[in-house]
């Protein structure tokens, strides 16, 4: 099943995974402002965290602070972490996928399998067909849900995302 991915295939994988490691970023920049630590410590407790936990770590703090599952901030809250949660399922994909052929000259599917002992099964008999274009989209879209996520938390819990002098780890 081995295919040559086209330039572009690799370009929109890359943009995918490379958007995602600046949300990844804000999230442990967001999680290091709420629990009043220094980048380095911020660094040693949730770079190591897979996601769901540091998602889990957010969403109790946030919890914490509104309660009120009514809050509109609270319901503001809750849109931004399951838009990161489908974030994640793309950025998923797009990074952890073996491709292979799409249905059109110019598209790629995801191979996606299960390996236990020595039984191989695939997994998605429904398997989905990639154009060109599909992750520079989902890219863009990850882009925004950056962007949101730094002004939510921003503008309601005073996090900075300015890095400053002592954020290096020199």
């Amino acid at each position: 099943m081995p295919m040559n991915l086209l330039p572009e295939h690799y370009q929109g994988i890359g943009e995918v995974v490379v958007v995602w490691a600046r949300l990844e970023a804000h999230v442990v920049r967001v999680l290091r402002s709420l629990t009043r630590m220094t980048f380095k410590e911020a660094l040693i407790v949730y770079w190591q965290m897979g996601h769901r936990e540091r998602v889990a770590v957010l969403r109790g703090l946030v919890c914490a602070k509104y309660a009120d599952k009514n809050d509109p901030l609270r319901k503001a809250f809750d849109v931004l972490t399951k838009r990161l949660e489908l974030a994640y399922s793309v950025r998923n994909t797009a990074a952890h996928s073996i491709w292979s052929p799409g249905f059109l000259p110019d598209e790629i599917s995801p191979f996606d399998f299960d390996a236990q002992g020595l039984k191989v099964s695939i997994k998605d008999p429904n398997r989905k067909s990639f154009k060109l274009e599909h992750f520079h989209k989902e890219a863009l879209v990850i882009d925004r849900l950056a962007e949101d996520f730094k002004h939510f938390f921003s503008a309601h819990f005073r996090v900075s995302f300015i890095h400053k002098k002592q954020d290096n780890l020199g």
